[in-house]
């Protein structure tokens, strides 16, 4: 392996090292449009940690080596005096870099530049090595994607200008941009005085998306979710179409998505509503007393004739505060139409908000979220169905079955339901073909109620062999609807006779004519017409 190579691998292994440690530095998203001039210190940008060494701030003079570095007054990038620079004497060897980042959020940013005025000078090419510009951008600070945005080998005695397009890495929450000074692979490095000066970060920000819903029933499960950071009230940006938390600064916290228990004891879901895939939560560790806001895309009732909602929450835990549901036709005046406060038990319940006066109207909704004084406060939020006319489903079946006891002579028939909606009754159906059905029992409903529940009927003279069962919703207007049937199969064994007594209590045999009783050898016994043929 030659020097070139060991110098190679040397430069991937640090920027490796770099990337790492940067990704779990906290850093802020800064305000744009931003300008440093180094004129005396490095404002917001910041010195890496894991590179070989340092730039330096230069003010009205060239810089310590000759040969190298700014060579005409006032030396500053655009005619000023102050600039920022690297120091490539001893002891710099090949391959070192100097490192310095700052991050941004461009998550409502269209477009987007880096402009910064730039020096690589080496007189008797001892340099420059290189002057390159890098952008990591992501959600997160793990699983971005790092480019490089910008490079220079060339040597010039003049300050030279660049403009780095931003506007790939817009719409992403963390973009850090990285300027290296990297020494040369090989050779003397010591003319690599590289100086950078006045730089300019700029963003426009981009306007909401105008997501508008007009197709109903609308649903949004928020399944395709990536699972958020878990840090309190960090920005969150949602990819589900028309789905945002609040941008304008009228709340200080954010919704988040998980796919699976948050992590705190006692307190959110174990999982998604409906079994697979991704919800909303508000984190409440070390996150007290904060508000988040879940702005919807527009609902267009323009054409519908009775709107109405359902939507699944769940919140559990001692320190649960309050959960809201608001309506608004101009983003700007808010209604409130549903609220929850308060630990609600350990299960995701259904919400149903009654939205008919909005028909013929544009509307948006907002769901709030406020936590409470401790970590037990993890609210969360899934199973948006939005209709446009029509009334709620009388009852949201959980499951249906049906089995026989173990010594066959019941069936247990048995449900449970999320919620009701005007709920009367429900009967219990048995067949024998699945084409003529009979009620073998009822059972009050529950009216309207949004509270898990689970029942049983037991089927005390059950069929031998295949049986199918059923089970049957009447709400209080009359309207019912089945569900689909379960089977249960009963085959009983031949019980064996221990003894045969005539109605006088005479020991008889099989070949007697009459009735007798047949006790049989479990204990048990029945009447009996015997006739001889």
């Amino acid at each position: 392996m030659d020097d070139h190579d060991i110098y190679a691998r040397r430069a991937l292994i640090m920027s490796v090292i770099c990337l790492l440690i940067m990704l779990f530095t906290k850093c802020f998203g800064q305000t744009l449009p931003q300008t440093t001039t180094f004129e005396s210190s490095l404002d917001n940008w910041y010195q890496s940690s894991s590179d070989n060494f340092d730039w330096s701030l230069r003010n009205g003079a060239s810089t310590p080596s000759s040969g190298t570095g700014p060579q005409l007054a006032p030396y500053g990038g655009n005619n000023t005096a102050g600039y920022l620079f690297t120091e490539s004497s001893v002891p710099r060897t090949n391959g070192e870099v100097a490192r310095i980042f700052q991050t941004f959020d461009l998550v409502n940013a269209s477009s987007g530049s880096l402009k910064f005025y730039y020096h690589c000078y080496s007189l008797h090419g001892y340099g420059p090595g290189e002057l390159r510009v890098k952008v990591y951008y992501g959600n997160d600070y793990i699983s971005g994607t790092m480019v490089t945005a910008f490079s220079n080998i060339t040597s010039d005695i003049l300050w030279r200008s660049a403009n780095v397009d931003l506007t790939p890495y817009c719409g992403y929450s963390v973009v850090q941009i990285q300027i290296e000074s990297v020494m040369p692979l090989a050779g003397t490095c010591w003319q690599s005085d590289n100086s950078i000066d006045e730089i300019t970060v700029e963003a426009t920000t981009a306007a909401p998306p105008g997501v508008t819903i007009d197709v109903f029933p609308y649903n949004e499960g928020f399944d395709n979710e990536i699972a958020s950071s878990t840090s309190c009230c960090s920005s969150v940006s949602l990819s589900t179409n028309g789905w945002s938390n609040d941008n304008e600064g009228n709340d200080d916290c954010d919704w988040k998505a998980r796919d699976a228990g948050t992590t705190s004891l006692n307190t959110g879901p174990s999982g998604d509503q409906s079994g697979t895939g991704s919800y909303l939560y508000m984190e409440a560790s070390g996150c007290y007393s904060k508000t988040a806001y879940l702005m919807s895309p527009k609902m267009d009732f323009t054409a519908e004739t009775g709107p109405f909602l359902q939507f699944f929450y769940h919140m559990y835990g001692s320190g649960m505060a309050k959960m809201d549901l608001e309506w608004s036709l101009d983003e700007t005046t808010w209604f409130n139409v549903w609220s929850m406060n308060g630990d609600q038990g350990n299960q995701w319940k259904l919400a149903l908000v009654d939205f008919s006066y909005l028909a013929g109207q544009e509307a948006y909704i907002r769901l709030t979220g406020r936590t409470g004084t401790n970590y037990m406060g993890d609210m969360a939020f899934d199973g948006f169905q939005m209709f446009g006319s029509g009334t709620p489903l009388p009852i949201d079946l959980v499951s249906f079955g049906a089995d026989a006891t173990d010594d066959l002579n019941l069936v247990s028939v048995y449900w449970t339901v999320a919620s009701q909606v005007n709920n009367d009754y429900y009967s219990i159906e048995r067949s024998l073909d699945v084409e003529q059905w009979e009620v073998i029992g009822t059972l009050p409903g529950a009216g309207s109620n949004n509270e898990m529940m689970s029942y049983v009927y037991y089927d005390e003279q059950p069929y031998d062999g295949v049986s199918y069962y059923r089970l049957r919703q009447t709400d209080y207007d009359g309207n019912t609807e089945a569900f689909n049937p379960v089977s249960v199969k009963i085959v009983r064994k031949p019980k064996e006779i221990d003894i045969i007594y005539n109605l006088m209590g005479q020991i008889v045999d099989k070949y007697y004519e009459g009735v007798v009783i047949e006790v049989y050898k479990d204990g048990s016994y029945a009447k009996k017409l015997y006739l001889q043929q």
